[in-house]
């Protein structure tokens, strides 16, 4: 057969329990680039039938009567984090129109770019949504909903209850400016007080109010400033400021080290990765664990004696150093064994050096939603797995004073975003959000919250909001962790239904028998290929495209990197568990700076 240009994988029937391919009907396949052409394609998802949405159960919540003698403040956005009542905020926009969301000068941001099609606004939630239950604010008692705000441009008022909310959509209310309050003749101020009366908007739920959003609706670039959103018994309340929690200190400066084999042959490359690290400011290095010797599965035997050497040569630099390791394969039981002889080797390597030779903690970076058929039935016996891993570690780690930390990927808080069932675990006699089982098997998370925003739902802030949260009612500690690595786009595409014989037309996921071996690829609509007798076509749609500039500061100037540093340090010191924010790695940082010199 021919195959030009393609490259298929190895396809296995029983890691997604199935008997044959007929039995597929849904599938999630992601597409890498680089560069503008095509690398290769993952296969995460496949299912015997199309995930159903399931509906989460909600409840309401109103202020208590004596929070306030005239109002309640839901946020006066001197900060980005999720506000009272638990929600967030963010843009939305249709190309070509534009919006982003920010926090400036301790003020709610929206910049929008509205075109002659398309749409730009932003949303700001009156619910929470981060339990079991989705938590609506009930307002029935409250005849406004007021703030302050400057504009330059026209904006509509929008406003969302649950049934408005269940369907993606908000009911707009009309022009912003049609909401001002008039302002006393003797107040001199840019901003503004607008109200909206609650008890007039008899088409929404008050008992049940979901989101405030604002739309641009003239063409141009247009500029909204809001601050202290409120319910309130006036139109114009007294605004009382809450008090603001102290932060804690200084904030940790960490990276990932992984190249830690060339540090002990080159000496000189090891004398520049120091001074560089020094010059950074960093204080704590994840230093992989390099293998000398085959062990069993799972199993590191590293040279005992050259990592003491370095391990001297950092604390001299006053860093700490923590053993990292990590694979997807970890998590499997046919590792643990060897993952817990290398924990041994760790302990001993301590047990036999002087202080300044010893590991002062240890990291594993397993992740094992990588391995196949993890979106799919094995995930439950996968992750029991691990969290059995985890505990075996944290119980010795926890008997020798060795710190413990598990790296995490920041969505492991989330709902599946195709069914809605919330990422809980049923482990040990406990039924909770996965992150917190994790995070009661170590003693801290490092986040790899890879996005690139600050601001907004999908911004790095609100992604560590849950496990920080935790941390901090825990006693626990969180290192954020931010890329500087080279990332590439990815193309997201759905199947959904039976497959075909017959080659569609379009982009295509295949899979099909060579002998005894069953393979899948991507399958371009552009492309020549002559099928074998044993295949299984499906179309595929489009979904969702990220760039890796998105997700990575490689592409970004050091100020920047520095500047979002600064920011979220200063917005996540009031957490008592924030450590501080890991970079990875240290290759890319270097390149990085060497960059923006």
């Amino acid at each position: 057969m021919r195959t030009e240009g393609i490259h298929s994988q190895p396809f296995s029937l029983a890691d997604w329990d199935l008997a044959s391919p007929d039995q597929v009907r849904f599938g999630v396949v992601t597409t890498i680039w680089e560069k503008g052409k095509y690398q290769r394609s993952i296969l995460g998802r496949i299912q015997k039938q199309e995930p159903q949405r399931q509906i989460r159960q909600s409840s309401n919540w109103a202020p208590p009567s004596n929070e306030q003698d005239d109002a309640f403040l839901i946020a006066s956005f001197a900060h980005g984090l999720p506000n009272r009542l638990g929600g967030g905020f963010g843009a939305f926009s249709k190309a070509p129109s534009q919006a982003r969301v920010s926090i400036q000068n301790q003020a709610f941001l929206l910049e929008a770019d509205k075109a002659s099609s398309g749409y730009a606004g932003a949303w700001i939630q009156l619910m929470s949504d981060q339990a079991e239950q989705r938590q609506y604010l009930d307002a029935s008692s409250s005849p406004y909903l007021s703030f302050e705000a400057q504009f330059r441009g026209d904006f509509t008022l929008k406003l969302a209850d649950r049934h408005w909310h269940q369907k993606d959509d908000s009911l707009s209310l009309g022009p912003l400016a049609s909401f001002r309050v008039p302002s006393p003749a003797s107040a001199v101020s840019d901003w503004q007080s607008y109200a909206l009366p609650l008890a007039q908007i008899r088409s929404l739920d008050r008992s049940h109010l979901a989101s405030l959003a604002f739309e641009a609706i003239g063409n141009g670039p247009q500029q909204l400033k809001l601050r202290n959103l409120q319910l309130s018994k006036s139109p114009s309340p007294v605004i009382e400021p809450l008090a603001t929690s102290q932060s804690q200190a200084p904030a940790l400066k960490a990276i990932w080290l992984w190249n830690t084999a060339d540090l002990l042959k080159d000496a000189q490359q090891q004398v520049q990765t120091l001074a560089f690290l020094k010059q950074q400011a960093i204080e704590r290095v994840f230093l992989q664990l390099p293998a000398q010797a085959v062990g069993l599965p799972g199993e590191v035997v590293f040279d005992s004696v050259a990592l003491a050497g370095l391990i001297r040569a950092f604390h001299a630099q006053g860093m700490q150093v923590e053993a990292l390791e990590g694979d997807p394969r970890y998590a499997q039981q046919p590792f643990h064994a060897g993952v817990l002889a290398t924990l041994e080797r760790v302990l001993k390597h301590n047990q036999i050096w002087e202080p300044a030779a010893r590991f002062d903690g240890l990291q594993y970076d397993i992740e094992p939603y990588l391995l196949p058929g993890f979106f799919g039935w094995r995930r439950e016996p996968l992750l029991n797995d691990y969290l059995s891993l985890l505990s075996q570690i944290y119980r010795r780690t926890q008997a020798t004073g060795l710190r413990f930390g598990v790296a995490i990927p920041h969505w492991f808080d989330q709902p599946d975003e195709f069914s809605g069932k919330l990422n809980w675990l049923d482990f040990a006699g406990h039924s909770k959000p996965l992150h917190e089982l994790i995070q009661d098997r170590s003693d801290y998370l490092a986040l790899m919250d890879y996005r690139t925003q600050i601001w907004g739902q999908a911004g790095i802030l609100a992604a560590a909001f849950q496990e920080l949260d935790y941390a901090s009612r825990a006693g626990k500690q969180v290192l954020v962790g931010l890329e500087t690595m080279d990332l590439p786009d990815e193309q997201l595409f759905l199947l959904r239904g039976k497959p075909q014989r017959q080659r569609p037309k379009q982009n295509s996921l295949v899979i099909f028998r060579q002998g005894e071996i069953w393979q899948q690829t991507f399958l371009s609509a552009d492309q020549i290929w002559t099928a074998p007798e044993q295949v299984w076509f499906w179309p595929l749609q489009p979904y969702a495209q990220t760039a890796g500039s998105d997700l990575s500061f490689v592409s970004s100037s050091l100020p920047h990197l520095q500047e979002t540093l600064a920011i979220v340090n200063q917005e996540l010191s009031v957490f008592k568990g924030f450590t501080g924010i890991a970079l990875h790695h240290t290759t890319s940082y270097a390149d990085l700076v060497k960059a923006s010199k």
